[in-house]
């Protein structure tokens, strides 16, 4: 416990070199089944019931990642699981070893997947005819407010498990590019294709109910998060801070932010990072 696990969402642009790439959590599955029926899904494995010991099975276990993408049939056609494929797909950097464990060394391209996803036969249109986002539910998004309107200043600091404080996160609000620079650990957290400081438009903190997934692995560190229904949310843009409320219906449902009078808030355009922390974990804004 304590790294946080990122969940990226590509659609048209090139990212270059992407990765680590980890294995699939249930989570994740619900935040990407927003993107159409076959969102194309990128990973390295899954949480299973314990693949080593084999117990978990008959405990209720809920963190089944790798038996759900068999059951919504993604599995060998917008699944993209490098545990099976491996190269030219993916590829072992191994000049990280021995300073990172084995599993933080697993890269791709989005030009490789998106090959890949072609040569399964998957494109904009399924094989009726109906493209994916026929009935995708966008995001409202509005332009940049003037310069000459926004505050000089905003830090937003957000601590995910207090036992864990290595990684804690903070966000630096900068004037001029009307965006957010992401630290971590008190280092700033860089881009390792271009060494630039991770940056985003829109900052959202989402609360979510957060328990073990008791699947029968080691110590019970996987952990699950209460993705459907409403809850308590923050909004950080242009400079401002936004007291919100997520929603989402079911795992296909689009996860909504709206604010205190119910209104769905307009995303500044660019880059948004959610981020999922515990109902109890304070976030500090000065």
């Amino acid at each position: 416990m304590g790294i946080n696990r990122f969940l990226s969402v590509y659609y048209c642009d090139d990212a270059g070199l992407v990765g680590p790439v980890r294995s699939a959590r249930t989570y994740f599955l619900d935040f990407i089944s927003e993107y159409g029926d076959f969102p194309i899904y990128s990973h390295q494995g899954g949480a299973n019931c314990n693949a080593e010991t084999g117990s978990g099975c008959a405990n209720g276990a809920k963190a089944d990642a790798a038996g759900q993408i068999k059951k919504y049939g993604w599995y060998s056609y917008n699944d993209i699981d490098g545990l099976y494929i491996g190269l030219p797909v993916y590829k072992r950097d191994e000049s990280r070893l021995p300073n990172v464990a084995t599993e933080h060394t697993v890269y791709s391209t989005t030009t490789k997947l998106w090959k890949e996803a072609k040569d399964r036969g998957l494109t904009e249109k399924d094989s009726d005819g109906n493209a994916w986002d026929e009935n995708f539910r966008e995001y409202k998004f509005q332009d940049d407010i003037k310069e000459s309107e926004r505050p000089v200043s905003q830090k937003i600091s957000v601590e995910f498990w207090s036992s864990q404080p290595n990684y804690n996160v903070s966000w630096s609000y900068d004037t001029a590019t009307n965006a957010y620079l992401r630290t971590n650990a008190n280092v700033k957290h860089l881009d390792n294709n271009t060494d630039e400081q991770l940056a985003a438009k829109n900052v959202v903190i989402l609360y979510m109910q957060e328990s073990n997934a008791n699947d029968g692995y080691p110590g019970n560190l996987h952990l699950l998060y209460g993705t459907k229904g409403k809850g308590d949310a923050v909004v950080f843009q242009n400079g401002e801070e936004i007291e919100a409320t997520w929603s989402k219906a079911d795992r296909e449902s689009r996860t909504i932010l709206t604010d205190s009078s119910g209104k769905e808030i307009s995303f500044t355009r660019g880059k948004i990072w959610f981020t999922i922390v515990p109902t109890d974990s304070p976030v500090v804004v000065n």
